[in-house]
């Protein structure tokens, strides 16, 4: 979908003069800090944190795991190169 800046522009411009006018300064900052909710967000990155640190954990877990197995490969001949 394209839609063309000079068919929106005006009201847009329009629009934010109203939302950012002298008189709803102090509504507009506790609107956008209410909208931000860090708690949220600072708990959404901990949780991103957590799992990244469970994947890799589980990924050195199935290396070190697999080394036996391909040590035993080797000293069997039954690797193949």
């Amino acid at each position: 979908m394209f839609v063309r800046k000079d068919e929106v522009l005006s009201e847009l411009d329009a629009w934010l003069a109203g939302q950012f006018a002298p008189d709803r300064i102090e509504a507009v900052i506790e609107e956008m800090t209410a909208a931000q909710d860090s708690t949220g967000h600072q708990q959404m990155i901990t949780e991103a944190h957590q799992a990244l640190r469970e994947r890799r954990q589980s990924a050195h877990k199935r290396t070190w795991q697999a080394i036996p197995m391909g040590l035993w490969f080797v000293s069997e001949g039954r690797y193949n190169s």
